[in-house]
């Protein structure tokens, strides 16, 4: 059951967001929240507020209580600094229309502010401006700061030295019948002696190559052998 919207009774919970992980991150026993760029890739980040919250009743069941009514604003904010001291920020806000029972409201942060802060920590929360259909219009309500670390490189795009734009062009595709491969260059800043680098086709691992001392100071070359290439 949902029972009566009252805004001035309701406790704000904290935004949730996608993917964040408790990460003893600084190997001291001490686990903090991250969010791996090395798992969110180029996609934006989704942070979630919940719609309603669930409680349990002086008679034993459980009831969940409207977090929302219409006309309210949801206005979330997403903040940092950058390794290069520059300071990040984002906000959205939305208003509650035509509310329904729901399990939450989502905001995406675009991926260019989540990979600024890539090294640092983000602050994210949200505050609601009750409508007039509130039983307390015009009240502002604060969430808890949630502060994550964002973990991981931002790594450029892998080149495919046979693709033309968008296309590739099987006729450059070395090899022999049935064992065609493309050549695939891959570059990140500070590589090390003992990286280990998987290449992925598909959402699929298809190699992992250990960086030898030859293979310091310029690209990685990597052969990506494959029956599923088109030929």
């Amino acid at each position: 059951m949902t029972t009566e919207y009252k805004a001035s009774e309701q406790l704000i919970a904290d935004p949730l967001v996608e993917l964040m992980e408790s990460v003893d991150i600084n190997n001291d026993g001490v686990e903090e929240p991250v969010v791996s760029l090395g798992t969110l890739g180029d996609r934006d980040l989704v942070l979630l507020v919940s719609a309603t919250t669930l409680f349990d009743g002086t008679d034993g069941t459980t009831i969940e209580h409207a977090n929302f009514a219409d006309g309210d604003e949801i206005d979330i904010s997403w903040q940092g600094q950058g390794l290069d001291g520059a300071n990040v920020s984002w906000s959205q806000a939305i208003k509650v229309l035509n509310q329904v029972p729901a399990q939450a409201f989502e905001f995406r942060v675009p991926s260019d502010k989540v990979k600024a802060l890539v090294g640092s920590t983000a602050s994210v929360s949200y505050q609601i401006t009750r409508g007039a259909n509130s039983d307390a219009p015009g009240k502002i309500q604060h969430s808890g700061v949630v502060q994550l670390y964002l973990d991981g490189l931002d790594l450029h795009k892998p080149v495919i030295a046979e693709a033309e734009g968008d296309s590739l062009d099987t006729a450059r595709l070395s090899g022999t019948e049935g064992q065609r491969y493309a050549s695939v260059k891959i570059d990140y800043p500070d590589m090390q002696l003992g990286d280990f680098v998987e290449v992925y086709r598909n959402g699929l691992a298809v190699q992992e190559v250990a960086v030898s001392a030859s293979m310091l100071g310029h690209p990685l070359e990597i052969h990506c052998l494959g029956p599923t290439w088109p030929t």
